[in-house]
């Protein structure tokens, strides 16, 4: 190495290469604690929203039933226990919300496709107890399904999407969206 640039990169006048596979978000770490704590105000006036949706009852069955189709997410039967919790609850609401996006992921195909879609348009407001917002998920796995299926097209408009409007949701790991989009694989 020549002593002129060794002296130079010694003294941090030239910009440093990051190191390999070293990901640098675009968020800094008070943003995003902010951004966490938004989403769970958020979450709680979901909450708050459905309180005023339904009677106290309804409420609590409402949110008995939710608690019991979620539970079984994982269940070989989840679709059809998510689908009759779908049926019970016309009326609609953040659970419901919550509800198709669940029904959303076990589903799969144009199905799944048209459920994502469907939570992006009538379900966007909709937010997990974790903070996780309905909408912001639903272009997530939108955009996952899109390239899977090889419309990459379409895929890069819902990832442009998330980029402009979405950034700063969380999934359920509490990890910002914009990260997600720019370090893993949907």
């Amino acid at each position: 190495m020549k002593p002129r640039l060794f002296i130079i990169l010694l003294l941090g006048l030239a910009p440093m290469q990051p190191v390999f596979g070293e990901e640098k978000s675009p968020i800094t770490e008070r943003k995003r604690e902010k951004a966490l704590r938004d989403n769970d105000r958020e979450a709680e006036q979901a909450m708050a929203r459905d309180m005023k949706l339904y009677n106290n009852r309804e409420f609590r069955e409402l949110e008995t039933d939710y608690q019991a189709a979620s539970a079984r997410f994982r269940e070989a039967d989840a679709k059809t226990v998510l689908e009759a919790f779908l049926k019970k609850w016309p009326k609609g609401g953040n659970r419901v919300g919550c509800a198709t996006l669940y029904l959303a992921q076990r589903s799969s195909g144009e199905e799944r496709e048209r459920l994502l879609r469907e939570c992006m348009a009538k379900h966007d407001e909709c937010y997990f107890l974790n903070g996780a917002r309905v909408g912001g998920l639903a272009r997530l796995y939108l955009w996952g399904h899109l390239l899977g299926t090889g419309k990459a097209d379409e895929a890069a408009k819902v990832r442009a999407e998330i980029e402009a409007k979405y950034a700063l949701c969380n999934d359920h790991s509490s990890k910002l969206l914009i990260d997600v989009i720019q370090t893993d694989t949907p």
